[in-house]
């Protein structure tokens, strides 16, 4: 058995339901392929880690069995570009729609046709399992559809969407519904973990699988001269974030303490790759600290790219804030 089967049985231990539902033990080699519904209100190429994680899991995932994965989202920028390359006959990428930017109750009209679609492709295409990827509004679907159709659901958790929902008047009831009803809820880190079990998530019902590395790719290096040329690198400390841009991420906060010591110590440069909704406001700290000699907006970089700018820095510095429990689950 190979090193992460085995990790991979320890954590599902002998829960025979919880090991089909999450179809990763060595016990899959007796279970017929599997046919997955994955709902999620965005996917890449859409900026996001965890829509990073999604696609790296059901890729392995797809390597490793003969299961068939349906991802049933909305369209992002990108979109068609990303599906010719990246759908197959076992990894479906389904769009309808655009994302929801935001749900509250009054806005709830507004997943009708994400529940119409749901429930019709479910039953079409004959899900065995659902997957989802987001609380609102695939979560409350994921409840109906099993209570309509008595198709089991995986939920998955990151950790802000607890948090952010203790900020709400009525969201923690629809968020504690959901994860009780998940036949199992995956978390993706130990904070996630910790705040499931605080609202009474059942602790044998919860499974970690946290992000991981492909070290064959992430490993330590020499600094690309092309990247030291490109952007003046030579000789200075070199500052790295890579991050979707949003204001958790905390760029403005590094920025301020750059600006605070940069007569202290004036050889550095800060190189910010991502994007995001906060680009602006970001570049508007830049130029108001007038450090647009000491920082680079890098912009979106492909992922065979990242490894090199994670060998050309010092430092890799990601200062995330608490707003109104929006946090960083990691």
């Amino acid at each position: 058995m190979a090193k992460s089967d085995q990790v991979l049985d320890g954590i599902l231990g002998n829960n025979t339901k919880a090991t089909h539902l999450l179809i990763a033990s060595q016990r899959r080699k007796h279970i017929k392929a599997t046919n997955i519904l994955v709902l999620t209100d965005a996917f890449l190429p859409h900026m996001g880690g965890s829509r990073v994680y999604y696609y790296m899991l059901y890729s392995e995932l797809l390597r490793k069995y003969p299961d068939r994965v349906t991802i049933l989202t909305k369209k992002v920028p990108g979109w068609e570009e990303f599906d010719s390359r990246h759908s197959s006959s076992a990894l479906r990428i389904v769009r309808h729609f655009h994302p929801i930017p935001g749900l509250y109750y009054h806005q709830w009209l507004k997943f009708i046709p994400d529940l119409a679609n749901a429930w019709l492709f479910a039953r079409k295409k004959q899900a065995d399992i659902i997957h989802s990827g987001d609380l609102f509004p695939q979560g409350p679907i994921s409840v109906m559809l099993k209570r309509a159709l008595r198709i089991p659901f995986i939920a998955y958790c990151h950790g802000e969407e607890v948090t952010q929902s203790d900020y709400r008047q009525f969201q923690p009831k629809m968020r504690d519904l959901v994860y009780k009803s998940a036949d199992a809820v995956i978390a993706a880190n130990g904070f996630a973990r910790a705040n499931l079990i605080r609202i009474g998530v059942p602790e044998g019902r919860i499974f970690t699988i946290r992000p991981g590395v492909d070290t064959s790719v992430f490993a330590p290096g020499a600094a690309d001269p092309g990247l030291v040329s490109k952007f003046g690198l030579s000789g200075k400390a070199v500052l790295l974030s890579v991050s979707r841009l949003d204001e958790r991420k905390g760029h403005s906060h590094v920025l301020k303490a750059l600006g605070a010591v940069r007569d202290i110590v004036p050889e550095f440069h800060y190189l910010i790759v991502g994007d995001g909704p906060e680009r602006k406001g970001i570049e508007s700290v830049i130029a108001e600290l007038g450090l647009e000699q000491h920082v680079s907006m890098v912009g979106k970089v492909a992922a065979a790219e990242l490894a090199d700018f994670y060998n050309v820095c010092d430092v890799f510095v990601l200062a995330n804030r608490d707003i109104e429990g929006d946090v960083e689950g990691f």
